[in-house]
């Protein structure tokens, strides 16, 4: 037996802030791609009337969405250490945004249609 700790090679900063630049740039990029593609098959799919009403529905929640970002997830994140003292205010502040996101697709739709 060895009694000697297992060295793991230390990996430097730089180095894994590149990892993980790449892998979110992958994502990124991928989600691209797979939002490219259902563009391509509905443009296919539907006539053009019903491809302009998707493009309205989606600029109508895309405006709700932008709305919603509160960036509640990154207070999360960087207060990860007292997660049990924000998470309850953070759940509700999500959910009271949430809902004030579907009030406003709701008053859009009528305008929107």
């Amino acid at each position: 037996m060895n009694s000697r700790p297992s060295q793991t090679p230390k990996v430097s900063l730089g180095r894994r802030t590149l990892r993980g630049f790449g892998w979110t740039v992958a994502g990124s990029m991928s989600s691209k791609v797979v939002n490219l593609g259902g563009q391509l098959a509905l443009a296919w799919l539907l006539l053009p009337a019903d491809f302009g009403l998707i493009g309205l529905a989606y600029t109508v929640s895309t405006f709700a969405n932008i709305v919603g970002q509160s960036g509640i997830r990154v207070v999360l994140v960087q207060r990860h250490g007292q997660m049990r003292r924000w998470a309850t205010a953070a759940f509700w502040m999500s959910l009271v945004i949430g809902l004030f996101q579907a009030l406003i697709m709701i008053a859009a739709a009528p305008l929107a249609a």
